[in-house]
């Protein structure tokens, strides 16, 4: 299991001051660099953007601060760009192999998160985290 406690309190010490601006611009150099589709529906109040180079997403950016989700095959990849960014690396994001204190989710994420049972802290995916957050 991946706990990913560490990231989320790195997260929520980057968040205050952090703009939307900032992470327009990275998902844009992201989606570039990976010659994927950018998805993200700001008008709909969507909280994750998707990159995709082909079928499936292999980056989740969440953009109400900097944290990074990412499918291993392509992290090298990207190391440069995320550097000092929360960067959260999983096999596939239907894996279930992250962990984590339901206090920092909570902290995280709000009440999305928090006895959701959508979300088990103790073992969930990234595309579970994704749906209960986005």
């Amino acid at each position: 299991m991946i706990d990913i406690a560490v990231q989320l309190r790195s997260f929520l010490a980057r968040r205050q001051g952090w703009d939307e601006s900032q992470s327009v611009r990275i998902v844009t150099l992201l989606a570039s660099r990976l010659g994927g589709r950018l998805e993200w529906d700001r008008d709909a109040g969507e909280d994750w953007a998707r990159i995709s180079p082909g079928e499936s997403s292999v980056v989740l950016v969440y953009m109400n601060g900097p944290l990074l989700l990412v499918t291993e095959d392509i992290a090298d990849r990207l190391r440069d760009m995320a550097s000092g960014l929360p960067l959260v690396e999983v096999p596939a994001f239907n894996a279930v192999v992250l962990t984590c204190d339901p206090h920092v989710l909570r902290d995280a994420f709000g009440d999305r998160t928090w006895r959701n049972r959508a979300l088990d802290p103790d073992h969930f995916s990234a595309q579970d985290l994704w749906f209960c957050t986005v």
